[in-house]
């Protein structure tokens, strides 16, 4: 008796299974006939043409925060005053490939930190957060450097007092606003595309 009970459960978990599996198939099936409807009955899928109002919000939000972040990062960078202002300003090497280069630039920007130094970490800081909000790589390697190139001969402790927390500080904030940003643009389409 308890054999023929056994099997019996066994056909029943199955026909369970096999009914399941048959359900979610028909509710499948059902979404996406409902999703071509819909999608049939909409104005601008007729047009073919998208606006404002036909683009999903989140959309409209990525296009809003990228633009107010290149703005920004414009901004800082036209704000700062131009490396000329500093005496042997001209001689600047925008792109260094020897070492008497880099150390030509290197006392430059040491002249240019200090008679600009809250005007350059200020637009360091945000151009450093926002290379880091949308993952640009090598940005914060390049500004860790230059931090540390910066603040360590020339001012005590200078590793130490400004640059590692400069590097620390922005790099968090970066990644914060990373994922924030990613909160914001992301959050329906992870929602719909893995369902919890």
């Amino acid at each position: 008796m308890t054999i023929n009970n056994e099997t019996a459960s066994v056909y029943d978990v199955e026909a369970q299974i096999e009914s399941d599996a048959h359900g979610r198939a028909r509710e499948r099936k059902h979404l996406s006939e409902r999703a071509l409807t819909n999608l049939e009955r909409s104005p601008h899928a007729r047009q073919g043409s998208i606006s404002l109002q036909t683009m999903e919000p989140r959309t409209v939000q990525a296009a809003v925060i990228f633009v107010f972040a290149i703005a920004t990062m414009l901004w800082t960078l036209y704000s700062l005053p131009p490396m000329t202002s500093v005496e042997g300003g001209s001689n600047f090497v925008w792109r260094p490939f020897k070492a008497e280069h880099f150390r030509i630039d290197t006392e430059l920007m040491v002249r240019y930190r200090d008679l600009h130094a809250w005007r350059l970490l200020l637009g360091m800081s945000v151009t450093y957060v926002l290379m880091q909000t949308f993952c640009v790589p090598g940005s914060g390697t390049t500004f860790n450097v230059l931090a540390g190139c910066l603040y360590t001969k020339h001012t005590a402790f200078g590793e130490y007092l400004i640059a590692l927390p400069f590097s620390v500080l922005c790099a968090t904030g970066g990644a914060v606003m990373c994922y924030l940003l990613s909160y914001i643009t992301c959050r329906d389409f992870v929602a719909r595309k893995w369902p919890a």
